[in-house]
């Protein structure tokens, strides 16, 4: 459960703790008992999409997982004139399924956030980009055989382009060990909702059926009554009754682009302002899961 603090006081009342335990409770159930539209991609891994009221609102969520023991996860760098739309680009990498990646310069197409490929850094976070990028997605071996979601120290970027064979800084980080973490108030980002897109993973544990999965979540937003997109603080709890252990928080927006080889762009991307599947935008770099 998750409590609300009572700021004049600091102290959290009974009723408090009640009401937001309720509130809580809705939100998961909601979220579990949707009416979920699932295709199967094989290998364990599913594609789906849901339009449910949650937090208050519509949510239009898309959803891909699969067993990361099954699939090779990468990082595409794609700068400059190589850059495309999510699905473009994961067609051309002959990929299974695919998530954008995370934030960059829209006019000269190239990352503002620290990105490492094949243990060469080819991006640093820029100063302006620090209010929210405190998060890293690593992948240990060209296969993508581990995947680590964790905080990112920027006086570490040697070490994650030696320890891993790729790794991508976005943020905010939204869970670490299912523990929903701090955010800022910022009423222009983390507050106000808008189409976001995550990437995580559930626990290793072994008593976990099917062993560790890796998430790829897209909420659309800007679509008053279809899809209304969510605040951060949203995004983490709904990773959370998702059953992710871990998530961070990729470049939303326009950005927002979830697709699979069997269905194609899941979500609806909202770069043409309009509830379809055309809007996508072009970006240069992906998350993406090929079969082994």
């Amino acid at each position: 459960m998750f409590f609300a603090v009572v700021a004049a006081s600091n102290v959290v009342s009974a009723s408090s703790v009640t009401d937001s335990a309720a509130v809580a409770k809705v939100d998961s159930t909601a979220l579990s008992d949707a009416d979920w539209h699932w295709t199967d991609l094989g290998d364990g891994a599913h594609a789906g999409w849901a339009q449910i009221r949650l937090f208050n609102s519509v949510q239009t969520i898309s959803i891909v997982k699969y067993p990361i023991r099954k699939f090779r996860t990468s990082l595409s760098h794609n700068p400059g004139r190589e850059a495309s739309a999510t699905d473009s680009l994961a067609l051309r990498c002959g990929a299974k399924m695919a998530i954008n990646g995370s934030y960059f310069n829209v006019k000269a197409l190239t990352p503002t956030t620290f990105f490492s490929c094949g243990h060469k850094i080819v991006g640093k976070t820029s100063p302006n980009e620090l209010f929210r990028v405190n998060g890293l997605m690593a992948l240990k071996g060209r296969n993508g055989r581990k995947i680590d979601i964790m905080y990112c120290d920027t006086a570490r970027y040697e070490f994650y382009s030696k320890h891993y064979y790729s790794a991508i800084a976005a943020g905010p980080l939204l869970l670490k060990d299912g523990v929903v973490q701090s955010f800022r108030h910022d009423k222009s980002f983390n507050d106000k909702r808008h189409p976001r897109s995550v990437v995580g993973v559930t626990d290793r544990s072994r008593h976990n059926k099917g062993g560790q999965f890796c998430y790829f979540i897209v909420v659309d937003g800007r679509f008053p009554g279809q899809g209304e997109g969510m605040t951060v603080r949203e995004l983490a709890l709904m990773s959370r009754y998702l059953g992710l252990s871990h998530s961070l928080n990729l470049d939303g927006g326009g950005s927002s682009t979830l697709w699979s080889a069997d269905t194609g762009v899941i979500n609806h991307p909202y770069d043409n302002h309009r509830f379809d599947h055309e809007g996508c935008r072009v970006v240069p770099n992906i998350v993406s899961a090929t079969a082994r």
